[in-house]
This record gives structure tokens, C-alpha cells and sequence, in this order.
């Protein structure tokens, strides 16, 4: 049997056994042709062989190929290799495992695999491997080694137990640019995410289906300041657009959902837009923009930009273009009718180039004058070399603009009082070209400052009056008491009578002129009452129509309807006394006429805010008008001052329209002045309605009431007056004990309390004052009788004049009349008690 050239050792040998038997081989050859025979098989079989070894060698060749094959691809495998026992030990590990971790083959076999594991990760590896040997299936783990090459190495380690659990096959492969690429992704998503937000812009992010995929934070501040309860994220942008554009109509929003649409299509790249957004707490204005994404986002990106201040600023720019395309005829209209003085001076010859009808106004020059002159020659000379200083300043460019109060000399040489504010411009280079000067009228609220500053003088000139009131009452006083005695003495003397009534007639004179000073300075006592004004007016015009001569027409209207007021008849008179005689001193030497009228009127908001002392209501108003000289405004502004009269030397004391003002504020009523200079004056007086009550009793004069005995304690620090008293009461008929201490009255009441009917006090006095005497009087005695004798005091609650048991207040310098008037009635209303 020929053996095949593919047979296999097995066939071969069952070959070469089958054959002796076959053949009889089992016995030696008897023939030559049998040894021909067996010596051919032999050689055969030597073939056989032959072919068998070629075969062989071939296998083992394919072998060793496959084997080299296998270790290359283990060796250089893209992942670790490790044959790990039960412990870790390594028992195997491939070129690429020992390139993973630094370390030589020859030195990691035998070495324990968890000695390359960070500490922190020990623990996770030992896991690991007992769960290789326990489950018997694939197990993972990411583990940090620290190797010789790099000081942290992370690893992913995939392993499964051998059949005969005795080792752990695992693949380990390096994730460690896996892991940085992770970090870096997340570091730069979050660097995104803080640039995005950092973005003053609205910004969102839609998808390729529209949906809002991002906002950042200048989006979510923006909705909910405008009422948004949701950033909106997850919700379809142009499914809001296009309700809006149903509710609305926007044609931006109708523009706007179009240019998105575009781009998601593909159609276009961007899409901007600008409009405005009215937000429930501001109008602003956006500028829009949408664009496609990058890369492999189909989406876009929609960014709203706060145009608000640029698009201000492009309108205020629009309106200065417009503004310079006007007209030259309309910017000097626009100039000229400027509210305020504006002028353009050269810098170089300090001369005027423009100014406009305003400031020639204050001025006084036309446009063509001041165009020939420099500033300085209108400027007060007092303030010429400040305002060199300040121009050079200017000049210079250590300062851009000064602004400063001072002094014009108009044409007329009159001074006016100006708010100046100067400032430089350019035309071309690096120095100015002309000052710029502004400037404003205040002559008004200079004057009005020098009335603050006098009204305060005057209230200081009031104040003193008040003080040395009580030392003039004092004088009057003796001199009207000694007077009034000498004259009860005198008996028949007719001459010397006649000199004692120039003495108090003298007196009389003082006492009006304190009486005067006293109601400037709001410290005189006053007792209104309801009365009608008709009577005291008709009064007062016949008192003036006796008066005026007859070359004065007297002309007079009394309205029935005017309302009652409350009031001091004797101040009325007063009022109108002064009114009228100062209208006659303005048409003396000449013909004129005076008319006094009494009306009732209703002062309406807008006529009150005219006047500050007047309130919207009814009114009696009193009309004093002349045609005399009037009056300019300067003169009407200083009218009321105290002291001020524009009358000669000897014709008056300046106090009249001082009283009168003051008087009207007493009354809480006004006092207007409306005066032409050559054509007159006219006052009017404001006396505000009251309601009705019970008029005053008209009290007849009677003679002097005398006393019958009774005892009277007198008390002043003025020993003259005491005794004026002591001798004016003894005549009258009481006996008076007299004493110039307080402190002397509270020991005799207190002695005695019932020697005295009645106690006279002064008010002001030193370390008591007339009240604190009379309320430690009622604690020592309740119900003795006071009278407070006073020059001036200030307004008491009639509850506490009573309570200190004062019966009535009697004004100095006291008649002798009205003194024994006022003791008779105390004493009286006491005894009929």
C-alpha cells in the first residue's frame, strides 16, 4: 500500500501492521522473489517514513509560527496582560502591562500587583479580585497607580478566573488621557457655562426643534424681573413667538419667528433685529441676534443685546443732527428767545461775537453795542479783576467752567444782579475759541435776601423794643400819674393846669409811640373780637374826611353783604388811619382823589397762591386807593419795613406801614400793595369771615369809681411807681400798703390772709414774675383778687390767668381812670360774690 501523501502518522502505522499480516510477513522469505518482495516493501516503508518526518517537521514548523504569532500578539497587545495569583502576586504580565506601568517585566513578576495601587484605591482593588475568584464571571474596576514614570496613573482593570481558579487573567488599559479628557470637557463646559453667564446679553440656546435647550443668568434675571414665573427651559421658542404674534400682532415678533425658521432651515446663517420692549417697570430697547451653530449642533443661538443707552444716545445724536440741519434763522429765534442772558465772547479780544435778546435785556445794550465791547465794560468794577483771573483760568484750561453771583453795570448805570456761568469752546485746535456765558436775572431773590436779612434786623429791633418797653411804660406811667395827681390838686391854677395838659397830652404822644413800637414787635396785647368792619370804616372815613383838605376828592363804597371778622376795632382804626393819611401825604400840593371801599370777596386757590399770607375762602377786604406820586418797586418792596419812609425829614417816623403789617398778621389777614409810579396806590386788606356770635356791649364813659376803705397791697420793683400807685389808690379812696419785694407779698399774705381784698402786680419784676406771685398767692389764699399790671405779655390761656386768680389785666402806663375802673370792678364783682 502506497501511503497517501496526506496521511497521518496513525494511518501510516496501522498501515505498516496491517501489511505482514496480510502478506505472510510474519515468516522469512523462501524465494528470492519474496525477498525482492519484502525488500520493496521495506523501501517503500522507508518512503513512508520519510514523508512521515517531512510532515512532522512541517506541523512542528506551523507551530512555532503560531506560537511566535501568539506571544507577538500578546507582548504588543494595546492593553495590559496579568496573570495574577489568589494574593496579586504577578505571575505573568506582557511588554505592553510592563510599559503601562514603568517597571521592568523581570522586576513586576513575582511582585504584588495592589503595591502599584494608590492607598485610596487599595481597598477597591482587593474587592475586586475577591470578586473575580468568587463570581467566576468578568469583573472591572478603575484604579489609580502610582509608577516610576508618572506620578498618578488611572487604569481600568477587566478580569475573569482561570478554569482551575487558580490565577486571574486581566486586561489593564490605561484611561488616564481618558479621564483628563473628561475633566478638561467638564472644566471647559463649566467655563462655558460661567462665560455665558457672565454675558451682560440675554443669551438662549434652541435646538434644531426650537426648544430652549440653555439660558444663562442675564435670561433668567431678565423674565422674572418682567413677571416670568419660569426661565422657560424645555418650552418651544417659536411656539411662544407665535402666540405672541396672535395676541399682539408685533410685526418684530412676526419678523423675528421668520428669521429663526430661516436659519434652522438652512437658509441663512443669521438674522438680526432691533426693537423696543416695553417691560412693565421701563421701555427699553434690543438688539436681536440669531445664529446657526457650529459642528454637529443643528441648532441656534438667540442673543439679546441692551441697546437701551446706545439707541438713547443714537436719538439724541439723531436730534443734534437735526438740530444743526435747522436753520440759522431757526437757531437764532431759538437763541434769541432764550430764557436766560447767553453771549459768545472771544477769548482772544474779550469781546462779545454773539448774544441774544435776553441778555441785551439785562444789560440794557443793544446786540450792536455790546458787539463793540468787551466784557469788563459792563462789569462792576469790583468784580473786573476777578473776572480777568477766572477768564485767564479758562484760557488756560485750569479749569473748564467757574460759576459766580455778581454785578452788571447797565447802559442806564443801574446795577442789576446777575448768576454768571462762564465755560470755554473749541472750534479747531488746541486752545479755546470763545467763552460761553450764561446768564440769569436774580436782582428779585437778591432783594428778596436783603428783605430776609432786614426782616431779621427787624425782629431784632423788635425784640429790643419789647425789653426796654417796660422801662418806657414805667416813665409814661409817673409821668401820667403825677400828672393826673397835680391836676386833682391844682384847684383853680388855670394856667398851670393848661401846662399840665401839654404834660399829659405829651405823654399821651409817648404812650402811641410805644403803643406802635410794641405792635411791630408782635408784643402789644390785643382783644379782637367778632364786629362788623361797616361801622369802624364809616368812622374812620369821617375822622379823614375832616382831615384831608377839600382839594382832595373823597369818594367811599360799603358793601352790607361783608362778613363779620374777628377783630380789635381799635386796630382797625388804627389800620386805616395810617392808610389813609399816607395816601393823603401822596397827593399833597395837588388835586387827587382817595376812595376807601368795603366789599365782600372769595379768594379762589389760584388768588391765593399768589399771596402767601392768603388761603382760599371769604373775605372782607378793605380798598385804600390814591392818585398820588405811586410808588416804583423797589420803594413798595421796602414799604413795610420799620423805619423806612420815603417822607421829608420831621414828617414821619417810618413805623405806620410797619404797624399796619404787623397788625394784619395779628388778624391773620393780608395786606396787598398794587402802586404805578405818577398814577397812585391801591392797598387792599384781607380780613378773614367768621362766624357770628354775640357782639361786644357798647360801655358808656363814666366818671372814676372811688373805693370805701378797703385794703390794697401793691407790689413793682419800680419804687417810683409804688408809690405813684400808694398816692393815686388814696385819693380813690383805699388804703394801700406798698412794697417792691415779691417776696415781701407772699410773707404779709401769709401773716395775714385776709388783711388784704385785693393784691396790684406787676408782671415783670425781679426773680418772679407777676403770674408765678399770683399762683403761690391762691395756694396760700384761694380767691384773693389780682390784678396784673403789664406793658406787654404774651398771649395766656384764659384758664390759667384764672387759676392764678388774676381778675384783670391792666395795660402801663394805666390812667388813673382805667385804674380806678378796673380796682372798682374787682372789688365788686368780690364783694356782690
Amino acid at each position: 500500500m502506497k501511503p497517501s501523501a496526506k496521511s497521518t502518522p496513525a494511518d501510516l502505522r496501522h498501515t505498516a501492521e496491517a501489511t505482514p499480516a496480510k502478506e505472510g510477513s510474519a515468516h522469512p522469505p523462501q524465494t528470492e522473489a519474496d525477498f525482492r518482495r519484502r525488500q520493496h516493501e521495506l523501501e517503500v516503508h522507508q518512503i513512508e517514513l520519510e514523508l512521515q518526518n517531512q510532515e512532522l517537521r512541517s506541523a512542528q514548523s506551523l507551530a512555532a509560527a503560531a506560537l511566535e504569532r501568539y506571544t507577538d500578539l500578546i507582548e504588543f497587545a494595546p492593553v495590559g496582560y496579568f496573570n495574577l495569583g489568589a494574593d496579586g502576586t504577578v505571575r505573568l504580565v506582557n511588554l505592553t502591562g510592563a510599559k503601562i506601568t514603568g517597571i521592568e517585566r523581570s522586576l513586576l513578576v513575582g511582585r504584588r500587583f495592589g503595591l502599584l495601587v494608590e492607598p485610596d484605591d487599595r481597598k477597591v482593588f482587593n474587592e475586586f479580585l475577591a470578586r473575580v475568584f468568587e463570581s467566576g464571571i468578568k469583573q472591572s474596576c478603575e484604579l489609580s497607580l502610582t509608577t516610576e514614570d508618572q506620578p498618578q496613573l488611572i487604569v481600568r482593570l477587566e478580569g475573569t478566573a482561570t478554569t482551575d481558579g487558580e490565577e486571574c487573567r486581566a486586561v489593564m488599559t490605561d484611561i488616564t488621557g481618558q479621564k483628563r479628557a473628561e475633566k478638561a470637557l467638564i472644566a471647559n463646559a463649566t467655563f462655558t457655562a460661567d462665560v455665558l453667564n457672565s454675558l451682560t446679553a440675554h443669551v438662549v440656546v434652541l435646538d434644531e426643534k426650537s426648544t430652549i435647550i440653555a439660558v444663562n443668568e442675564a435670561w433668567r434675571r431678565f423674565a422674572w424681573k418682567n413677571g416670568a414665573a419660569t426661565d422657560y427651559l424645555g418650552e418651544n421658542y417659536l411656539a411662544a413667538c407665535h402666540q405672541s404674534v396672535m395676541r399682539s400682532h408685533d410685526i418684530g415678533v412676526v419678523q423675528t419667528e421668520a428669521g429663526i425658521r430661516a436659519i434652522l432651515d438652512g437658509k441663512q446663517a443669521y438674522f438680526t433685529l432691533e426693537y423696543p420692549w416695553d417691560s412693565p417697570t421701563e421701555a427699553r430697547w434690543f438688539r436681536l441676534r440669531v445664529a446657526r451653530l457650529s459642528g454637529e449642533h443643528r441648532g441656534v443661538v438667540i442673543s439679546h443685546h441692551d441697546i437701551s443707552e446706545s439707541k438713547l444716545a443714537e436719538q439724541a445724536a439723531q436730534r443734534s443732527m437735526e438740530a444743526l440741519l435747522a436753520s440759522k434763522r431757526q437757531f437764532k429765534a431759538l437763541f434769541d428767545q432764550a430764557a436766560v442772558g447767553v453771549a459768545l465772547a472771544d477769548v482772544a479780544t474779550r469781546k462779545f461775537v454773539q448774544v441774544n435778546r435776553r441778555y441785551c435785556e439785562i444789560t440794557g445794550y443793544s446786540e450792536p453795542e455790546l458787539e463793540r465791547m468787551t466784557f469788563a465794560a459792563i462789569t462792576h468794577p469790583e468784580d473786573v479783576d476777578h473776572d480777568i483771573g477766572m477768564a485767564e483760568k479758562l484760557r488756560s484750561g485750569t479749569i473748564r467752567e467757574y460759576t459766580r453771583e455778581k454785578c452788571y453795570i447797565r447802559k442806564d448805570r443801574s446795577d442789576i444782579w446777575v448768576n454768571l456761568t462762564v465755560s470755554v469752546m473749541w472750534a479747531a485746535g488746541d486752545t479755546p475759541d470763545f467763552f460761553i456765558a450764561v446768564v440769569q436775572d436774580i436782582t428779585s431773590r437778591k432783594l428778596l435776601e436783603e428783605q430776609v436779612l432786614q426782616k431779621q434786623k427787624m425782629e431784632a429791633v423788635g425784640t429790643l423794643a419789647g425789653g426796654i418797653a417796660h422801662d418806657f411804660n414805667n416813665i409814661l406811667a409817673a409821668i401820667n400819674g403825677y400828672t393826673e395827681l397835680s391836676l386833682m390838686a391844682l384847684g383853680e391854677n388855670s394856667r398851670v393846669k393848661q401846662h399840665l395838659d401839654a404834660v399829659l397830652k405829651a405823654a399821651g404822644r409817648a404812650t402811641a409811640l410805644v403803643r406802635q413800637i410794641l405792635s411791630f414787635s408782635r408784643q402789644q396785647a390785643t382783644s379782637r373780637q367778632l364786629i362788623p368792619l361797616g361801622p369802624i370804616v364809616a368812622e374812620c372815613i369821617t375822622l379823614l374826611r375832616a382831615t384831608i383838605p377839600t382839594t382832595i376828592e373823597f369818594t367811599s363804597s360799603l358793601a352790607p353783604d361783608a362778613p363779620t371778622v374777628l377783630a380789635d376795632a381799635t386796630h382797625i382804626h388804627q389800620v386805616l388811619m395810617n392808610l389813609g393819611t399816607n395816601a393823603w401825604h401822596a397827593m399833597k400840593d395837588r388835586t387827587g382823589r382817595l376812595e376807601v371801599n368795603l366789599d365782600r370777596v372769595v379768594v379762589d386757590a389760584a388768588h391765593a397762591a399768589r399771596h402767601a399770607r392768603l388761603h382760599p375762602g371769604v373775605y372782607a377786604r378793605i380798598a385804600v386807593s390814591d392818585t398820588g406820586c405811586g410808588m416804583d418797586q423797589a420803594t413798595v418792596q421796602r414799604i413795610f419795613e420799620p423805619f423806612f419812609t420815603t417822607k421829608p425829614v420831621g414828617e414821619g417816623t417810618g413805623l405806620g406801614l410797619a404797624v399796619v403789617h404787623g397788625i394784619m398778621d395779628k388778624h391773620e389777614g393780608a395786606i396787598t400793595v398794587h402802586s404805578t409810579p405818577g398814577k397812585g396806590t391801591v392797598f387792599h386788606l384781607y380780613f378773614p369771615e367768621k362766624a357770628c356770635g354775640q357782639m361786644p356791649p357798647v360801655i358808656a364813659n363814666e366818671r372814676t369809681p372811688h373805693g370805701h376803705g378797703e385794703r390794697i397791697l401793691v407790689v413793682d420793683d419800680e419804687s417810683m411807681i409804688v408809690q405813684l400807685t400808694q398816692m393815686t389808690l388814696n385819693e380813690l379812696g383805699y388804703e394801700v400798703e406798698i412794697t417792691t419785694k415779691p417776696e415781701d407779698v407772699i410773707a404779709r399774705v401769709r401773716a395775714d390772709p385776709e388783711r388784704f381784698a385785693l393784691v396790684l402786680t406787676d408782671q415783670t419784676m425781679p426773680g418772679m414774675t407777676g403770674l408765678a406771685l399770683a399762683t403761690q398767692l391762691q395756694v396760700i389764699r384761694p380767691g384773693l383778687p389780682v390784678i396784673l399790671t403789664t406793658g406787654y405779655i404774651a398771649a395766656q390761656p384764659p384758664e390759667q390767668l384764672k387759676a392764678a386768680g388774676i381778675c384783670q389785666l391792666l395795660l402801663k402806663p394805666a390812667t388813673l381812670h382805667s385804674l380806678g375802673t378796673a380796682v372798682h370792678a374787682v372789688l365788686e364783682t368780690k364783694t356782690s360774690h
